[in-house]
Protein backbone atom coordinates (compact mmCIF):
# COMPACT_ATOMS: atom_id res chain seq x y z
CA UNK A 1 0.00 0.00 0.00
CA UNK A 2 1.32 3.38 -0.92
CA UNK A 3 0.39 7.01 0.17
CA UNK A 4 0.69 10.24 -1.61
CA UNK A 5 3.61 12.38 0.54
CA UNK A 6 3.35 16.11 -0.53
CA UNK A 7 7.09 17.04 -0.04
CA UNK A 8 6.25 21.14 0.71
CA UNK A 9 10.54 22.08 0.47
CA UNK A 10 10.60 19.95 -3.19
CA UNK A 11 13.67 18.46 -1.35
CA UNK A 12 14.57 15.73 -3.28
CA UNK A 13 15.89 17.20 -6.21
CA UNK A 14 17.22 15.99 -9.46
CA UNK A 15 20.64 16.92 -9.01
CA UNK A 16 22.04 13.90 -7.20
CA UNK A 17 24.85 16.97 -5.22
CA UNK A 18 21.69 18.75 -4.00
CA UNK A 19 20.09 15.37 -2.92
CA UNK A 20 23.35 14.71 -0.88
CA UNK A 21 23.15 18.20 0.52
CA UNK A 22 19.63 17.49 1.31
CA UNK A 23 19.92 14.38 3.45
CA UNK A 24 20.93 15.52 6.59
CA UNK A 25 17.30 17.49 6.23
CA UNK A 26 15.37 14.44 5.01
CA UNK A 27 14.87 11.00 5.44
CA UNK A 28 13.52 11.10 1.59
CA UNK A 29 15.95 9.60 -1.14
CA UNK A 30 15.35 9.12 -4.96
CA UNK A 31 12.81 6.10 -4.37
CA UNK A 32 9.52 6.93 -5.75
CA UNK A 33 8.94 6.11 -9.62
CA UNK A 34 5.99 8.35 -9.58
CA UNK A 35 6.01 11.86 -8.73
CA UNK A 36 5.07 15.45 -9.85
CA UNK A 37 4.38 19.04 -8.81
CA UNK A 38 1.68 19.90 -6.48
CA UNK A 39 0.23 22.85 -4.30
CA UNK A 40 -1.48 22.81 -1.20
CA UNK A 41 -4.05 25.57 -1.14
CA UNK A 42 -4.58 27.37 2.45
CA UNK A 43 -1.05 27.12 3.80
CA UNK A 44 2.13 29.04 3.48
CA UNK A 45 5.64 27.70 4.25
CA UNK A 46 7.44 29.77 7.03
CA UNK A 47 10.26 28.48 9.06
CA UNK A 48 9.98 27.38 12.70
CA UNK A 49 12.64 27.11 15.82
CA UNK A 50 10.71 24.14 16.92
CA UNK A 51 12.72 21.31 16.22
CA UNK A 52 15.49 20.92 13.58
CA UNK A 53 19.31 20.44 14.24
CA UNK A 54 19.84 22.80 16.89
CA UNK A 55 16.40 22.84 18.68
CA UNK A 56 14.93 26.57 19.54
CA UNK A 57 18.41 27.92 17.40
CA UNK A 58 17.36 26.27 13.94
CA UNK A 59 14.43 26.64 11.66
CA UNK A 60 13.10 23.82 10.05
CA UNK A 61 10.45 24.29 7.06
CA UNK A 62 6.93 24.24 8.31
CA UNK A 63 3.57 24.94 7.16
CA UNK A 64 0.74 26.89 9.22
CA UNK A 65 -2.83 27.91 7.99
CA UNK A 66 -3.28 30.89 5.67
CA UNK A 67 -6.70 31.15 3.92
CA UNK A 68 -5.08 33.14 0.92
CA UNK A 69 -1.92 31.08 0.57
CA UNK A 70 -0.45 28.45 -1.37
CA UNK A 71 2.56 26.47 -0.52
CA UNK A 72 4.18 24.28 -3.25
CA UNK A 73 6.13 21.23 -3.64
CA UNK A 74 6.81 17.70 -4.99
CA UNK A 75 4.20 14.92 -4.84
CA UNK A 76 5.44 11.44 -4.88
CA UNK A 77 4.07 7.94 -4.30
CA UNK A 78 5.37 6.49 -1.31
CA UNK A 79 5.20 2.89 0.62
CA UNK A 80 4.07 3.14 3.99
CA UNK A 81 7.09 1.65 4.84
CA UNK A 82 9.15 4.93 3.07
CA UNK A 83 7.58 6.89 5.97
CA UNK A 84 9.44 5.06 8.70
CA UNK A 85 12.44 6.71 6.93
CA UNK A 86 10.97 9.78 6.69
CA UNK A 87 9.85 10.20 10.79
CA UNK A 88 13.09 9.42 11.61
CA UNK A 89 14.62 12.32 9.43
CA UNK A 90 12.15 14.81 9.55
CA UNK A 91 12.38 14.74 13.98
CA UNK A 92 9.45 14.25 16.97
CA UNK A 93 8.72 18.25 16.11
CA UNK A 94 6.31 17.29 13.23
CA UNK A 95 3.08 15.80 13.20
CA UNK A 96 0.76 14.01 9.68
CA UNK A 97 -1.40 16.27 8.34
CA UNK A 98 -3.63 14.18 6.24
CA UNK A 99 -5.49 16.85 3.54
CA UNK A 100 -6.00 17.30 -0.18
CA UNK A 101 -3.48 19.00 -2.57
CA UNK A 102 -3.62 19.42 -6.37
CA UNK A 103 -1.07 18.07 -8.72
CA UNK A 104 0.01 20.25 -11.93
CA UNK A 105 -3.02 19.11 -13.79
CA UNK A 106 -5.51 21.03 -10.86
CA UNK A 107 -6.04 17.05 -9.71
CA UNK A 108 -7.09 16.86 -6.45
CA UNK A 109 -5.46 14.31 -4.54
CA UNK A 110 -5.06 12.55 -0.73
CA UNK A 111 -1.95 13.68 0.28
CA UNK A 112 -0.18 13.11 3.56
CA UNK A 113 2.51 15.78 5.00
CA UNK A 114 4.22 17.00 7.88
CA UNK A 115 3.35 20.11 10.10
CA UNK A 116 4.91 21.28 13.56
CA UNK A 117 2.24 20.18 15.91
CA UNK A 118 2.61 22.59 18.91
CA UNK A 119 2.67 26.17 17.89
CA UNK A 120 6.05 27.42 17.22
CA UNK A 121 7.68 31.12 16.62
CA UNK A 122 8.96 31.67 13.20
CA UNK A 123 12.63 31.97 12.74
CA UNK A 124 15.40 32.23 9.78
CA UNK A 125 16.80 28.81 8.81
CA UNK A 126 20.60 28.22 8.08
CA UNK A 127 21.95 29.44 4.82
CA UNK A 128 22.78 26.18 3.67
CA UNK A 129 19.47 24.82 4.04
CA UNK A 130 17.57 27.60 2.81
CA UNK A 131 19.38 27.77 -0.39
CA UNK A 132 19.39 23.79 -0.38
CA UNK A 133 15.76 24.12 -0.64
CA UNK A 134 15.59 27.05 -3.22
CA UNK A 135 17.67 25.33 -5.66
CA UNK A 136 15.69 21.93 -5.45
CA UNK A 137 12.43 24.49 -6.11
CA UNK A 138 14.07 25.84 -9.36
CA UNK A 139 15.39 22.59 -9.74
CA UNK A 140 11.70 20.94 -9.75
CA UNK A 141 10.51 24.03 -11.73
CA UNK A 142 8.52 25.30 -8.86
CA UNK A 143 6.32 28.70 -9.91
CA UNK A 144 8.55 31.87 -10.33
CA UNK A 145 6.48 33.73 -7.60
CA UNK A 146 7.03 31.15 -4.74
CA UNK A 147 10.88 30.61 -5.88
CA UNK A 148 10.47 34.61 -5.48
CA UNK A 149 8.88 34.38 -2.11
CA UNK A 150 12.04 31.79 -1.18
CA UNK A 151 14.45 34.30 -2.09
CA UNK A 152 12.87 36.47 0.09
CA UNK A 153 13.48 34.85 3.20
CA UNK A 154 16.21 36.37 6.06
CA UNK A 155 18.71 33.24 6.30
CA UNK A 156 20.88 33.06 9.58
CA UNK A 157 24.85 32.63 8.41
Amino acid sequence: MASIYLDYNASTPVDPAVAAAMRPFSGLAQSSSWSRLGRLRGYRLVFTVAGGMRPGISAPANIVAAPDATVHGVLYRLPLRQFVRLDAGEGRQYGYLWTEAEDAGGNRRAVVTYKVVQAAPEGRPWRSYLNTIREAARQRGLPEDYIASLDRVEARE
